[in-house]
Parts: C-alpha cells; structure tokens; sequence
C-alpha cells in the first residue's frame, strides 16, 4: 500500500496526466474546429468518481460513520467502478479521420485511457485496504477477484449493450432482462462470455502489478492507503 507522502506524489502526476489530455484535446478541438473526442473528458470524469467514492469510504470508516453510509458509498462505488478500465475500450474510435495525425488521436485516447486505469486501481486498492480490515485478506482477495468479473461485465454492458451507470435507476427493467437472458442462456452470448473472461483476467493481471508494486512491506507493517484525514 501506499504512504501518504508516495499518495500525494502520485496523485499530483495523476492530476498532471489528465491535465496533459485536457490539453490534447482542446488543441484537437482549435484545430479541427470539430469536437471529436472531446468526450474523453466526460469519461475521464466518470473515471474520477470511484476514486472519490473509495476516499470517502475510507475516510467515514475511520471517523466510525454508520453502516449504512459505508454500504451506500461502497454501491456506489461498485457502480461507477467499471467507468474507469472502461476507457481502455475507447481505443475503438481510433480511425483515420485526415484531419490529424493517427499517433496524436492514440496519444489522446491512450493518456485518458491510462489516467482513467490507475484511478480505477488505486481506489480499488483502498476498497481492498477496507475489505482486508472487515474480513481479512484471503477473503478480500476473493471479493476482489468478483469485482473484477462484475467489472469486465460491465465495460461489455457499456461497450456493447450502451449501458450506462445510472441506467440501473432510469433504465432498470431493460438492464435486469439483459442480465436475466445471459444467466439463463449463458451459451447464446459468446461474446459476453468472451469479453468479460478476457477482460476480467487481463483487469486483474494489471492490479496484481501495480498492487505488487506498490506493495514492498510486510502487510502488518503497512499504512493505510492513503491520508485521508483532509479528505472532503
């Protein structure tokens, strides 16, 4: 786990990094005259939300905050975590359009994409701090491990079916018979199965490294994730 002095390094580059696809973006934008992939940032923003939410989990399970608060923060955590690895997806809009260069479309697409990835994980790692105080740390890995299934289902529920987020509120029957018809006739969508196989093995391969990574110490001679005593 992190240190809070690493923490905030690492977040000042983060910030940094979404800066440098802000910029990327409005000179693509100034320069075309054309708004092609300025939806980037709203996915980079959605991106942002679980990170917030896990900080504010955390923060509320050291002031001793009810229950109930930590299960609504961790709902909705749970809901917008799919949005960050989410935009690795948006690779699919690289095409040629002759009004910029084919790297410059990848830069952008692979800056918002990295940002969106490592503040995906990094709140996964303070959900996993939480899960490791409340059921030990096999078991978190075990949960974990389920989130990274939910979550690869959920980039193809985004990619492919267009889902988003809040649908599960403005859209809930639609949703709950999509996943109703892929329980009951698993073998009639390949390519659900296939996607969200993929894509959760390739999700949990890449947190194993930045965990191991960032993981040097025995566990019980950890601190917390991070400093979450100035959070808002």
């Amino acid at each position: 786990m992190l240190h809070s002095h690493t923490a905030q390094k690492l977040k000042k580059v983060i910030a940094l990094s979404a800066l440098f696809s802000f910029v990327l973006i409005a000179f693509r934008v100034y320069y075309t005259s054309g708004l092609y992939l300025s939806f980037l940032l709203w996915n980079l923003f959605l991106a942002y939300l679980p990170y917030y939410f896990s900080t504010k989990l955390l923060y509320y399970h050291q002031m001793g905050k009810a229950l109930w608060k930590l299960l609504v923060l961790f709902g909705l955590w749970l809901l917008f975590f799919p949005n960050s690895p989410y935009i690795i997806t948006d690779l699919f809009h690289l095409t040629n359009h002759h009004t910029m260069p084919l790297w410059y479309d990848l830069a952008i697409i692979f800056s918002v994409a990295w940002s969106g990835l490592i503040l995906g994980f990094l709140s996964l790692m303070q959900i996993q701090h939480f899960l490791n105080f409340k059921y030990g740390i096999k078991k978190s890995w075990l949960i974990i491990s389920g989130i990274q299934l939910l979550c690869a289902y959920g980039i193809y529920l985004g990619r492919y079916e267009r889902y988003n987020s809040w649908d599960i509120v403005t859209n809930p029957l639609s949703l709950l018979n999509d996943i109703v018809d892929l329980c009951c006739n698993p073998l009639s969508h390949p390519r659900t199965i296939g996607v969200t196989l993929v894509f959760s093995v390739l999700l949990m391969l890449s947190y194993l490294t930045l965990y191991f990574l960032t993981n040097q110490q025995p566990y019980e001679e950890q601190q917390t994730i991070f400093d979450t005593s100035k959070a808002q």
